[in-house]
């Protein structure tokens, strides 16, 4: 024998006119392949037809009920099967066919913001007798093990599926763009009662390869809450931005500079004598920019000392700097210092230009390779993203906990559903009771219920 049970009511000896099962896979890995890979749950299609009389009314759930208006007992069964995100059994000689529940879980809804029910046709025969045609549309992850005839759904992953594209793009100059595109979904039925965004820092944020930078991390949620669809993209760059703990004058632990643009320009003019060899004035031309988290003071301290310390590179030595051992400490030894800081950005840009000692050797008139030689070290050399003896850009710790996870959190449209009252969705009150119509955007989520329950002025 069977029945069907929803949100309380019993349609007895129903006629399955329809049973459809079908299985639902992720619409990700399907996209220009043979087919889909991830089986996310299955897709239960049913279509009753049942024949009900009134002497049988408090069996059905419908106590109560006045069994001499047909109207009043159409409206109420009409009203309780079309309610969405309600409990729905399926018994086929008392033993489920539809193991809905996964232990561990609560609640009513299913794995996709549902059961939803899609028509409930009453036709009245007699004053006491009617014919339902009903069709409702389930979607459940299954897991099942069967002992005896006990049936149990396991407790799953609250990750349906994590599929995503990559792609790799390299340019005239052999650097590389690396591109993950992907979509990860989430059942709405799951135990930790977490939304979508909960699961971002866990499946959708990636660690950045050595000689890239992160260009941009982008992403989306879906309308029923239950997906986000993300984008990475990291580029390769020649050198990386100076590591701001590598230079001195800056605390250890200050985040990297995220960004960085500069040039070293180098002039001659021939000296009073020509004994004198040529005269070099270095200028460094340098902006680093920050991210939030940047501390804009260290960034001028990190420009303050790469200006310098690639001055001095380029010189050669601390002897030939004209009027002193530093570039910083010795005015007659510095032409110009320029620095300027953004007020409403994270970012500040530094001129520095220093007069080299004379030189017979080294310098950019010399006509052997080898004199010039040791100015090339110099010129290369870029402080804070080289080492020392300038054989290779270092890797600078990359500040990656920040990437992909944002202060504001991800969610899809909430609306005033009662049958959510029930549905264990996520811990957050607006998305378990819902909003009541006109409240949207006037009370802000960072309150407690209890806040607003106390009438705090939002």
């Amino acid at each position: 024998m069977s029945v069907i049970t929803y949100n309380g009511i019993t349609l007895p000896y129903p006629y399955h006119t329809n049973f459809s099962q079908e299985c639902v896979y992720d619409d990700v890995s399907g996209e220009g392949s043979m087919g889909p890979t991830d089986k996310m749950y299955t897709k239960f299609d049913i279509t009753v037809a049942a024949i009900i009389n009134v002497n049988y009314l408090d069996a059905m759930g419908l106590e109560g009920a006045d069994q001499t208006n047909p109207t009043s007992i159409m409206v109420k069964i009409r009203a309780a099967l079309l309610q969405p995100r309600r409990e729905l059994q399926v018994m086929v000689n008392n033993v489920p066919l539809i193991t809905q529940i996964a232990q561990g879980n609560v609640g009513t809804v299913d794995a996709k913001n549902g059961p939803q029910p899609q028509s409930c046709d009453i036709t009245q025969l007699t004053n006491e007798t009617f014919l339902i045609n009903y069709r409702i549309i389930a979607h459940y992850w299954e897991n099942n093990t069967v002992d005896g005839n006990t049936i149990t759904n396991n407790p799953g992953s609250p990750v349906l599926s994590n599929r995503w594209f990559e792609s790799v793009e390299i340019d005239d100059l052999l650097l590389t763009t690396k591109v993950r595109r992907g979509k990860y979904t989430i059942r709405s039925d799951n135990s930790q009662g977490e939304v979508a965004d909960y699961y971002r820092k866990f499946v959708a944020v990636t660690g950045v390869a050595k000689g890239f930078i992160r260009q941009k991390s982008k992403y989306t949620i879906s309308p029923d809450g239950l997906s986000i669809s993300y984008e990475i993209i990291d580029r390769e760059v020649y050198k990386m931005p100076p590591d701001l703990t590598k230079l001195n004058g800056v605390d250890p632990g200050t985040p990297t500079a995220y960004r960085a643009q500069g040039t070293y320009t180098e002039t001659t003019s021939p000296g009073p004598n020509s004994q004198f060899g040529w005269y070099r004035v270095g200028a460094v031309s340098l902006q680093l920019w920050g991210a939030k988290t940047t501390s804009q003071a260290a960034l001028i301290a990190a420009a303050l000392s790469i200006g310098n310390a690639k001055l001095l590179a380029a010189g050669g030595a601390e002897s030939n700097l004209v009027g002193g051992s530093s570039v910083s400490k010795s005015i007659a030894a510095t032409q110009k210092i320029q620095l300027t800081v953004d007020m409403y950005n994270n970012t500040v840009s530094v001129m520095m230009s220093a007069l080299y000692r004379p030189r017979t050797k080294g310098s950019l008139k010399d006509k052997k390779a080898g004199q010039v030689g040791p100015r090339l070290n110099g010129w290369t050399f870029t402080p804070g993203s080289d080492n020392i003896n300038n054989t290779g850009g270092t890797q600078p710790k990359q500040p990656i906990e920040g990437w992909g996870t944002a202060k504001y959190i991800l969610k899809a449209a909430a609306y005033y559903d009662p049958s959510l009252n029930k549905a264990f969705l996520n811990n957050d009150d607006q998305f378990g009771n819902g909003l009541k119509v006109g409240e949207a955007g006037q009370k802000s989520e960072a309150y407690t219920q209890a806040e607003i329950n106390a009438g705090v002025n939002h």
